[in-house]
């Protein structure tokens, strides 16, 4: 059950079923009205409690009437009327309270304090107590110590479940899923993988003797490292150990990583080992050819480049690249002389003191030529796709292949043709497309004269706050009104209303019939006829934009989906390291660490979601 409070018809940060005003002035003057929801379901406004400040302190007629049975008080009146406070004592509300440095919902011996889920009703030295340990006092009440990591709960609070957090409260913490995740402030987070240890890019784990090689520690996410060999610490703290190849350097090699947050651990790596190869040494490891483009390209293309690969490390002899046991370069432009033929890579023999029994690779085939686009898809985050819900907007590539650069030279480029439900849009001619409006994109490529290829996909977009059916709104207890009806006649148009359902801030687009009178507009509605047509729910959604120090929000990315899409979360474009949760836990919100704009994205099954950014101030 969650609540909102609107103060003089304004929308109010404030969701507790409490509503505290401390240290009142005539600013907190005004309506107050609340409203409960649980899930779709949402009460009826309360009807209004007014609250009027007045100067602080209890009236004082004559010194006599400010007598009281127990301390805070001088027994005299003061200049403003009021009863006068003792030392060390000042007015709050209409009493004078403890001194105005505690901290915590202040209390004295005759006012209580007001229980809420983490405050209670006990006063000691002038302040409420809190629940237990993981809280502590602060001015609006108590707030979950900053010393607890993880979505903090207690014993009356349950925890939020999400994807990776549980609504189990241990410790004072939620639980996480399992073992490979870690509790963190803002729930629970993937902690780090094991790492890989890997050598120079195409280099084995062997190495020739006198040679320099280095490994390097691959793992996502960590700040620092530790490197070992055997069980010594090498004291290296970078992701690479580099050293000069020898009897007493090579070895059995581990790591792993830390994160910037030391909570981030990852395991050990599996043992890498590194062989030398010395004196009269034979490697039987055998060459690798690898091309940097392998799809087809055009005639008089850019050239294409060999690279022979896995070999050892400190290998410096000469590389012989061949095409039909024809030698060449490393750099190859293709054309009707070689497209399609076989081509391989050759080390020396022997090389230095080392022999190799297999020098020659395998054969690759080199790309073909064609004189066409051969497929058109349509692209967003670099990656196809078929649905993509962002706010407040998108950009599309219409990618190909051959890709630019292989199309005929560097600066042969096609013409691009992009369409919107159907519809060519005559403005777009380049290859990609900023989407600002819902709706179905596809494109279209040609080169020169050649035959125009189509997208084999269409892109269903949905932008973010834009209804499927049009700019007719409404909210609760107000009226359908429209300058665009001027006649006294009965219409048929489309709105969108707010209406129970499973899934929260669900919109339907519903028809309804409008008649125009003298007396304004009557909208009268066939219930038969409100079959929603369509749908459209919030992106990034926050519990409060305007939280109260202390409090909690809960962001949420989107509906729940059933493709297992990946969620990145970033602060002021800062991203929330391992946090792939689609709900990101702020709890014991303070302006110095959660103040900012925040964003998701997901990447799903041929899906791309990205947020517009959601601003937290706390209060």
């Amino acid at each position: 059950m969650t609540y909102e409070w609107t103060v003089n018809g304004i929308k109010s940060s404030v969701t507790d079923k409490f509503y505290s005003l401390l240290s009142v002035s005539s600013a907190n003057n005004g309506d107050y009205v609340c409203k409960a929801k649980y899930k779709s379901l949402t009460s009826e406004d309360s009807d209004p409690k007014t609250v009027t400040v007045t100067a602080p302190g209890i009236p004082c007629y004559e010194d006599s009437f400010c007598l009281f049975p127990y301390g805070g008080y001088t027994g005299k009146c003061d200049e403003t009327e009021r009863c006068e406070c003792s030392d060390g004592y000042s007015k709050r509300g209409n009493l004078c309270s403890g001194s105005p440095g505690v901290e915590g919902a202040t209390c004295t011996t005759v006012t209580t304090c007001q229980a809420t889920d983490f405050t209670l009703s006990t006063c000691t030295g002038g302040t409420c107590g809190c629940l237990n340990s993981s809280f502590v006092a602060i001015r609006s009440g108590c707030a979950c110590s900053p010393g607890v990591e993880g979505a903090t709960c207690t014993t009356v609070t349950t925890c939020q479940a999400t994807d990776f957090t549980l609504s189990t409260c241990t410790g004072g913490t939620c639980g996480c899923l399992n073992s490979s995740f870690v509790a963190i402030r803002s729930g629970c987070a993937l902690q780090l993988e094991k790492p890989v240890i890997t050598p120079i890019a195409g280099r084995t784990n062997q190495v020739i003797d006198g040679q320099p090689f280095t490994l390097t520690c691959a793992v996502s996410g960590a700040a620092t490292y530790e490197w070992y060999k055997g069980s010594t610490n090498l004291a290296t703290a970078t992701s690479t150990y580099t050293a000069t190849a020898s009897s007493t350097t090579v070895g059995s090699f581990t790591c792993k990583g830390i994160g910037s947050d030391t909570v981030f651990t990852s395991p050990m790596s599996d043992a890498f080992t590194v062989v030398l190869l010395g004196a009269s040494s034979t490697s039987a490891v055998q060459p690798v050819l690898t091309l940097s483009v392998t799809t087809p390209v055009l005639a008089s293309s850019n050239a294409i480049t060999l690279s022979c690969t896995n070999i050892p490390m400190g290998y410096s002899d000469t590389i012989t690249y061949k095409v039909n046991a024809v030698a060449i370069t490393s750099t190859v432009t293709i054309d009707s002389s070689n497209a399609g033929k076989d081509a391989s890579c050759e080390l020396t023999t022997p090389s230095s003191t080392v022999t190799f029994s297999s020098p020659t690779s395998a054969a690759v085939k080199l790309p073909t030529l064609v004189t066409n686009i051969q497929t058109v898809t349509v692209t967003a985050a670099s990656q196809t796709v078929t649905e993509v819900l962002a706010g407040p907007s998108v950009t599309l590539t219409c990618s190909h292949i051959p890709a630019v650069g292989y199309l005929g030279g560097p600066t042969v480029n096609p013409t691009y043709a992009w369409q919107k439900d159907g519809s060519t849009i005559t403005s777009e001619t380049g290859d990609t497309l900023s989407v600002s409006a819902s709706g179905s994109y596809s494109c279209t490529a040609q080169l020169a004269s050649q035959t125009t290829v189509s997208s084999t996909n269409k892109v269903k977009v949905t932008i973010a706050n834009q209804h499927p059916c049009g700019q007719w709104s409404h909210a609760p207890s107000q009226s359908h009104r429209t300058s665009s009806i001027s006649s006294k006649t009965s219409r048929i148009f489309e709105c969108v209303s707010e209406l129970p359902a499973e899934v929260e801030d669900v919109f339907y687009c519903l028809a309804f019939r409008v008649t125009v009178s003298t007396s304004g507009i009557v909208v009268l509605s066939d219930p038969s006829k409100e079959a929603p047509i369509g749908k459209y729910s919030n992106i990034l959604d926050a519990s409060a934009n305007r939280p109260i120090k202390g409090g909690r929000v809960i962001l949420t990315c989107g509906d729940i989906r059933t493709d297992n899409p990946i969620y990145t979360w970033t602060k002021d474009t800062t991203v929330i390291s391992r946090q792939l949760d689609r709900k990101l836990h702020l709890d014991n919100v303070d302006s110095t660490t959660d103040d900012g704009a925040y964003t998701c994205t997901a990447v799903g099954n041929q899906f791309y979601l990205s947020s517009k950014p959601v601003t937290l101030a706390v209060q």
